[in-house]
């Protein structure tokens, strides 16, 4: 393995430890707390969500390809790999631009 492929790896798992970190504390912070269920918070909450499951589910598969320098599994693999991960991205922009819209009415109408 070159060196350049270790440290890519290497900054992959860093990144994904990093993601599931932060997005389970920040969805295991509104679930415990009762007046955080509030509908941007809840949002918030649904964007953590789609950033945990791309941190545990997509990013393994990239990590993988990363370090062997190639795709190492099947074609349907890398197909429903590259589906599920513009899935998830997508939902989590979409309940980004969903909080963005909500703070934007509180401001211009705030009753």
């Amino acid at each position: 393995m070159a060196r350049s492929q270790f440290v890519m790896a290497m900054l992959k798992i860093r990144q994904r430890a990093c993601s599931v970190i932060s997005s389970s504390s920040g969805r295991s912070t509104t679930l415990k707390k009762r007046h955080l269920f509030r509908p941007n918070l809840f949002i918030i909450g649904h964007v953590a969500v789609t950033d945990l499951a791309t941190a545990v589910i997509c990013l393994p598969l990239v990590q993988a390809a990363t370090a062997v320098g190639r795709w190492p599994f099947s074609a349907s693999a890398c197909a429903a790999s590259a589906a599920l991960n513009t899935l998830l991205v997508t939902a989590s922009v979409l309940c980004i631009i969903a909080v963005s819209v909500e703070r934007y009415f509180s401001i211009v109408r705030p009753y």
